[in-house]
């Protein structure tokens, strides 16, 4: 969004997509490619699924942003 903060909409692919164009423009390659790869698994599957194997691997980010 408009102050930079970067959220993950695992609903759609357009909205991982953003988040990983986002991503870039801060210089964040690693989590710009994970949000790739969520892209791309939405698009092939439920994105409950995706959701939750984004989690599974990056729960040290999801950690550092919840507390």
């Amino acid at each position: 969004d408009d102050d930079g903060m970067i959220e993950i909409d695992f609903d759609s692919e357009e909205g991982a997509n953003a988040a990983s164009e986002l991503a870039t423009k801060q210089g964040l390659t690693d989590l710009a490619s994970d949000l790739d790869d969520v892209a791309f698994k939405i698009s092939d599957m439920e994105p409950e699924e995706a959701a939750a194997e984004w989690l599974e691997n990056n729960e040290a980010i999801w950690t550092a942003w919840t507390n």
